[in-house]
């Protein structure tokens, strides 16, 4: 269970994950929350580790009550995490050791938020009895395999 938050929220952590953002720069809302987090004693990816060992504690028991407590030898789990489109290498690597740091000992991918909306349009296009496929059937057929692989 989570406490109850007595504090503002932290607020523009993504942000504060790639100094080669636009909105990074001497802004007063970077300084607020890097003022912040020296306070904590925290770097924007200690506390982006922080929120994903939440998430993935409690996924991990909500899979343990549904599947079973040995639910991972049955089941191969797979992580996508998705990330601004524009990110820098350096906010993507930041992501990731973040979610290593937060105990996600599995297979991490990193998506791109457009190429994830894409692919959650296309999954439930898929699930549909009719598909029509016009002029981007090149564009369809390859995110249709590329979905059924990310999903094996």
């Amino acid at each position: 269970m989570v406490d109850e938050v007595k504090e503002d929220p932290l607020q523009w952590i993504k942000i504060m994950l790639d100094p080669s953002h636009k909105y990074y720069g001497n802004t007063q809302q970077r300084k607020q929350v890097s003022a912040r987090l020296e306070t904590l004693d925290k770097t924007p990816e200690d506390v982006v580790a922080d929120y994903l060992k939440c998430l993935w504690d409690y996924t991990i028991a909500h899979l343990k009550r549904k599947k079973g407590e040995d639910f991972q030898s049955v089941y191969a789990v797979k992580v996508v995490l998705t990330v601004p489109a524009v990110w820098s290498a350096l906010a993507k690597n930041k992501t990731l050791r973040a979610a290593q740091k937060a105990g996600i000992k599995t297979d991490i991918k990193l998506v791109t938020e457009p190429e994830a909306g894409a692919l959650a349009l296309l999954k439930d296009k898929c699930e549909e009895t009719s598909v029509k496929v016009r002029a981007t059937t090149r564009f369809f057929l390859f995110y249709r395999i590329f979905l059924k692989a990310m999903m094996d």
